[in-house]
């Protein structure tokens, strides 16, 4: 009787815990369709509806499946003159930008990261301060205007070179770099610029070859 009541209660912890995991398998799954569902119905939408006659979808009432099949809307887009003018600026602005925002960033971090550098802790501050207080819409656009940056492609380029956000974890990374690396670099002759391009920006390649 004693062998028999032990394996019963061994038993139910094991059922109680498999009935939990299968509930909360059931229910993970519930909710992950639902989000799937909410994230693909508004592209499904736009989809059907781009294939849809447009004068027909004024109507309203195209939900995942065109009503009416034209492909009149695409044909249209496509023959617009600055379609290609867009993508070609949408290109060099993801080109030109990440590359300008890496060099300025990266640099501005290495600036700042270094510990002979005065009133680093408070340009760190004004950093942080620019990440939760903004200008305006306005003042940005007089600001805009007043450095002939409107209608001017470099509007793409120049306000995005500096992110407060990305440079403080850059200089996070700097600092965690050990000092005698950098000692010992500068007991070669090497300079500041050489440091940042041989050792701070070169460590990840070094690192992953290790």
């Amino acid at each position: 009787m004693k062998k028999k009541e032990a394996a019963i209660s061994v038993s139910q912890p094991k059922q109680s815990k498999s009935f939990a995991n299968t509930l909360f398998v059931v229910c993970n799954t519930v909710i992950m369709v639902l989000f799937v569902i909410v994230t693909l119905y508004p592209v499904l939408n736009t989809l059907a509806i781009s294939f849809n006659d447009g004068t027909d979808a004024l109507r309203g009432g195209v939900y995942l499946w065109p009503r009416k099949w034209s492909l009149q809307n695409y044909v249209t887009v496509l023959q617009k003159d600055n379609l290609i003018t867009g993508a070609y600026i949408s290109v060099l602005r993801t080109v030109i930008g990440t590359l300008t925002a890496l060099a300025a960033n990266a640099l501005l971090a290495f600036i700042v990261s270094r510990k002979r550098f005065l009133f680093k802790s408070q340009l760190s501050l004004f950093w942080v301060i620019t990440m939760y207080v903004n200008g305006g819409m306005i003042p940005i656009f007089l600001l805009y205007k007043n450095l002939g940056l409107t209608n001017n492609f470099w509007v793409y380029i120049i306000p995005g070179m500096i992110s407060a956000f990305n440079m403080l974890v850059m200089r996070t990374y700097m600092t965690g770099i050990p000092d005698s690396l950098e000692e010992s670099a500068q007991l070669d002759g090497a300079g500041y610029m050489t440091i940042f391009f041989k050792i701070i920006s070169a460590r990840p390649a070094i690192r992953r070859r290790v």
